[in-house]
């Protein structure tokens, strides 16, 4: 994961799961080994942005973190937009993980809510249970 994404601050990005596509590799040249996927997640970043964190979810998808972001957390920020965003995919499902839910009620009260560490959260929760399924 780079320190800070190649993309402004209102711009999503997609990263490869290249973590996973390295293990996956390594079964096959081993594939009669006991082998466990050990992902550990993530930490949280180190705000390269002045002190405002940015309005975003690392959302782990199958093959790909997807950075959903709507620029600088300052004023009237709008962390609706991206739980909307997250929301409108085929395979989302409110009931996945608590981290889908929270992102559910914020699209159904249509209101700002959480911090940073709450959003941080969403994604690491969401990203658990993602690698939990993957073993």
């Amino acid at each position: 994961m780079p320190q800070s994404l190649p993309v402004s601050s209102e711009e999503d990005y997609h990263l490869s799961r290249i973590e996973k596509d390295l293990f996956n590799k390594i079964k096959t040249i081993v594939p009669h080994s006991n082998l466990i996927f050990g992902d550990y997640t993530s930490v949280s970043p180190v705000i390269a942005t002045g002190g405002r964190a940015i309005v975003q979810l690392k959302y782990t998808l199958e093959d790909e973190y997807w950075f959903v972001r709507n620029g600088l957390r300052r004023g009237n920020y709008d962390f609706v937009a991206v739980c909307k965003q997250i929301a409108n995919l085929e395979t989302f499902n409110e009931r996945y993980c608590w981290g889908d839910s929270y992102i559910k009620t914020v699209v159904d009260e249509n209101t700002n809510k959480g911090n940073p560490s709450v959003w941080t959260s969403i994604g690491v929760n969401r990203h658990i249970v993602v690698c939990l399924e993957e073993s």
